[in-house]
């Protein structure tokens, strides 16, 4: 008698790697800051730090942050009035 045992992974490979955003200050570091995410939005993370790097050669303040997070302290993802 033989046993086959069958494995499936339990997520797809797209939601197993983790994806990265990069934000940006729109008050280029003076004052309070205003996060903003930048296009084209998730992606991986050595692609999230070329972006961040590019961004902060034109003088931008820059974060790169894992999809789900972002460095607003009142976390929000709009911007609120």
């Amino acid at each position: 008698m033989n046993t086959v045992i069958e494995r499936r992974p339990t997520e797809s490979p797209e939601k197993q790697m983790q994806l990265f955003v990069v934000w940006f200050d729109t008050n280029c570091g003076h004052g309070v800051p205003d996060w903003w995410w930048e296009d084209p939005g998730p992606q991986p993370l050595p692609a999230a730090l070329d972006l961040a790097a590019e961004m902060r050669r034109s003088g931008w303040v820059t974060q790169v942050w894992p999809e789900h997070l972002n460095p607003r302290p009142d976390g929000r993802w709009d911007n609120p009035p």
